[in-house]
């Protein structure tokens, strides 16, 4: 489906249908949405000044944190300066990707057929963060996170948004079983 000949509205009415979920239609300066429930999790796709995300949020009693970026110079400068570069043995994703966590063990979710999809699906980047919306300034409440990736395109087809939906899930049951985090419901989606 290619997006220049539909509407933001039509595109995630029509994707929101095909994963069996529901659709927010746009409304003053959020975009609109469809919204599928995977185990309890809300899950969000949506797009914000021409990116494509997808998100969900969590609580976790304890501070968590991952940030995955496409590998710079800029990068890999300031990682080795703040200790919190994450390697995960896997050469082909550790030249594409520079990953960034205080939380050492957090890698762990990134196993061989994530570090794998993630590269095929050419994200762009990755967060756990208590920041709402990847982008936003807002903070979530005392415990609360956000799981959130993006690609820098808007109106892909809808085979890749499965794809990266499929991803998503694996992320999702990889938080759920390591971490125990538990979902939690969106009031302003």
């Amino acid at each position: 489906m290619n997006r220049v000949t539909i509407t933001n509205n039509e595109y995630w009415t029509e994707f929101s249908a095909l994963i069996g979920g529901r659709f927010n239609e746009a409304a003053y300066w959020y975009s609109a949405k469809a919204i599928y429930t995977y185990k309890g999790f809300s899950i969000v796709f949506d797009e914000y000044r021409g990116v494509t995300r997808v998100y969900c949020r969590f609580a976790y009693a304890r501070p968590i944190e991952l940030r995955i970026d496409r590998a710079s110079f800029v990068n890999k400068i300031v990682n080795v300066f703040n200790g919190k570069l994450i390697k995960t043995n896997d050469r082909k994703f550790d030249q594409r990707y520079v990953v960034h966590s205080s939380n050492r063990d957090i890698g762990s979710i990134l196993n061989t057929i994530v570090r794998k999809l993630y590269i095929d699906l050419n994200i762009e980047g990755l967060f756990i963060s208590t920041n709402k919306g990847i982008w936003e300034e807002e903070v979530l409440f005392d415990g609360h996170y956000e799981l959130a990736l993006y690609i820098n395109e808007a109106g892909v087809d809808y085979d890749y948004l499965m794809q990266i939906k499929g991803l998503f899930e694996l992320l999702v049951d990889h938080l759920s079983s390591k971490y125990k985090v538990e979902s939690v419901d969106f009031v302003d989606v």
